[in-house]
């Protein structure tokens, strides 16, 4: 096991060759590119042992999205109606 100062995740896109490899030592991602490869002929797995994986598949597979900004109103708006869909789960 890794502490949390070590677990990592590299992304390396070769732009050129139109393709990127990811490798991580984070136990949730490991099963998710492990999926991923399974159901993606296009991704496969470089490397892989009981620590950790790495993985190819298409640069374009790659996006980096900045986090959704919610104003404090619908932050709200979200809150109630989560607790009220919770509500009636444990009311059914």
């Amino acid at each position: 096991m890794f502490t949390k100062e070590e677990i990592e995740t590299v992304i390396v896109i070769e732009p050129y060759e139109k393709k990127a490899s990811v490798y991580t030592n984070f136990y949730s991602d490991i099963n998710r590119f492990k999926k991923i490869a399974e159901e993606n002929e296009c991704v496969s797995i470089k490397h892989e042992d009981e620590e950790s994986i790495e993985i190819e598949l298409p640069s374009k597979w790659i996006k980096i999205n900045k986090p959704r900004e919610i104003s404090e109103e619908r932050r709200k708006a979200l809150s109630e109606m989560g607790k009220k869909l919770a509500k009636a789960r444990h009311t059914a």
